[in-house]
């Protein structure tokens, strides 16, 4: 209903502020809005930078102060840019609100993005603007300033340009607010980012690629007794490029590490500073963005404590031990010592004591070996 209500406001009802145009030479990008899964960054932004500008409006929501992250494809050709070189931006608003005004301030900030490392390096930020007011059933073209490149810096080809978008609300209250986007150049809503403003040279991106890395099986949180070992472990197509991450912090392998570089993470034997947060940036062979796996979790568990055992009758034994609260531990028994003749006949979940109660009323005579595992 958004989309349409702004369709029909922006042909007919908003009236358009006069504002002086910005340069638009070919240092122009135009930022769209788009579906998710296109070459954008990690793949966890639907905002692309691209070389065309699009044929139909389409409005991003705004009613506090945002930041709008967009993406280029790949890198394939990019300027030497000098200190003489500036960014800048021009952002459409408009507001849809029948009769509250609100004031604005947008920023344009630049960076070159490595999608194999997920790390970026800021080329040129262009200042804040002053406050503009965006009144109501009006759009209005915002010019940031031009803010100089602080050195010389010519961006990697295979990386992408990070454009951010900051709009902070100065002011009044921003119901119908939104970022107009995806018009062509000259019109209402040609959104675009300038690096660098008011001189002419080209960026040249890869196209939106197939083959960007999908991941198709999610790790799965687990917990393991202090001493054990956890394997955490992914499925993704069109990867090339796998690294494991412990509460965000790239892993190699080591002492009880292995697999950091590859779909499976092993830590063995686990102890306690490897409960944490894991998950897995994986990379694909266009170097058209990366995707970053679901965290799981990896949770320390005490081993069981010592079985109190307590006979009733010939049939029935009564178990009692210690853990951890809310982990499951399994009983185990045998009526010969034998390693292959454990066989598991219960699984219990400590209470919030961490204490387990088990009776086994089928225990054969004369005699009967018990174990607790964790699970």
């Amino acid at each position: 209903m958004k989309k349409q209500f702004l369709t029909a406001a922006v042909a007919a009802t908003i009236i358009l502020a006069s504002v002086e145009n910005a340069s638009a030479a070919a240092s122009s990008l135009p930022l769209r809005y788009e579906s998710p899964g296109v070459c954008t960054g990690r793949g966890i932004t639907p905002l692309t930078i691209e070389g065309a500008y699009g044929s139909s409006i389409a409005g991003l929501p705004f009613s506090s102060s945002t930041n709008y992250d967009f993406y280029s494809p790949p890198i394939t050709a990019a300027p030497a840019l000098k200190t003489t070189d500036k960014g800048a931006g021009q952002l459409w608003m408009a507001n849809a609100n029948s009769n509250i005004d609100f004031k604005v301030t947008v920023r344009f900030v630049f960076y070159d993005y490595n999608p194999a490392s997920g790390t970026e390096t800021q080329i040129a930020d262009s200042g804040a603007t002053k406050s503009t007011s965006v009144n109501h059933l009006q759009a209005v073209e915002i010019n940031t300033p031009q803010g100089y490149i602080s050195a010389p810096f010519t961006p990697a080809v295979g990386h992408l340009l990070h454009v951010r978008v900051a709009v902070t609300l100065a002011s009044g209250t921003a119901t119908g607010g939104y970022v107009l986007l995806n018009t062509r150049s000259g019109t209402p809503g040609d959104s675009i980012a300038m690096l660098p403003a008011g001189s002419t040279k080209t960026w040249t991106f890869a196209s939106p690629s197939s083959s960007v890395p999908v991941i198709t099986s999610q790790p799965v949180s687990q917990g393991v007794c202090r001493g054990g070992a956890a394997s955490l472990s992914l499925i993704a197509s069109n990867a090339t490029a796998y690294q494991w991450r412990k509460n965000g912090t790239n892993l190699s392998n080591g002492v009880n590490i292995s697999g950091a570089a590859t779909p499976r993470l092993t830590v063995s034997p686990a102890g306690t500073g490897d409960a944490a947060s894991y998950d897995c940036l994986v990379s694909g062979a266009s170097a058209c963005g990366s995707v970053i796996s679901s965290a799981a979790s990896l949770t320390l568990t005490a081993p069981p404590g010592n079985l109190a055992i307590t006979a009733k009758s010939n049939s029935t034994v009564s178990l009692t031990f210690t853990g951890t609260p809310g982990i499951q531990y399994v009983v185990q028994a045998t009526s010969t010592l034998v390693p292959a003749a454990w066989v598991s006949i219960s699984t219990n979940i400590a209470d919030a004591a961490g204490l387990i109660k088990f009776t086994d009323s089928g225990a054969p005579h004369p005699s009967r070996f018990y174990r607790a595992v964790g699970r």
